[in-house]
């Protein structure tokens, strides 16, 4: 599986505007720390990539896009919002506790690149997959790296850059995940520590995507 480019790196941009696309990646980062003037915060992280199916790099490639979301499905989330946008209608009381964020990978959408304010680009927005349009296959295997016993994958970490997995290393989750075992006098093992045994939304994050 080829390495998705590094954050900051020279790998070529996506052209402004609104691309065909298809969800190749989805990365746990675990608690990041974050500042912003001044003040650090702690948040759990995911990452979602996508490659693009119609507009080419400069080598013939697909352009490759991500973006950091908070793991929180609060109603202002950009997560939420970019989901509510991609299934095409908001998310109902009934649908919370049975999304699994698994259910995104290799799915088709169209996705928004805008400009910062320092001139970057970024994915501004999510938006469903045009009707009728035929659905190409993605150039490679969609996959998920997700900091739990059940669901970690060697293989697929390995597959990140070391931008990436320096960056999930320095995550409790990670460390936690990397613990020997500590039964001992009633301990408990890394794995009790760790319960998120499947990458679906803890209680007051969980949704469904009807694709």
């Amino acid at each position: 599986m080829p390495a998705i480019p590094e954050e900051g790196s020279s790998f070529e941009q996506p052209p402004l505007g609104t691309h065909t696309a298809i969800c190749v990646r989805i990365v746990d980062l675990g608690t990041q720390a974050n500042t912003y003037q001044g003040e650090t915060t702690h948040t759990h992280q995911v990452a979602l990539f996508w490659e693009t199916t119609a507009e080419l790099t400069s080598k013939g490639e697909p352009f490759q896009m991500v973006r950091f979301y908070t793991w929180s499905m609060s109603p202002k989330s950009n997560l939420r919002k970019d989901l509510e946008s991609w299934r095409g209608k908001a998310f109902t009381k009934e649908e919370f506790g049975t999304f699994d964020i698994k259910n995104v990978l290799g799915q088709h959408c169209q996705v928004i690149i805008g400009s910062s304010e320092t001139g970057k680009t970024k994915v501004a927005g999510i938006a469903g997959w045009p009707k009728g349009m035929r659905k190409p296959k993605p150039s490679t295997t969609p996959f998920l790296v997700w900091l739990s016993p059940a669901e970690f994958e060697e293989d697929s970490f390995d597959a990140l850059t070391d931008f990436w997995k320096d960056k999930i290393r320095a995550s409790p989750e990670y460390q936690a995940l990397r613990a020997p075992p500590k039964r001992a006098n009633g301990g408990m093992s890394g794995e009790d520590i760790h319960r998120r045994e499947t990458p679906g939304l803890s209680t007051d994050l969980d949704d469904e995507i009807p694709f």
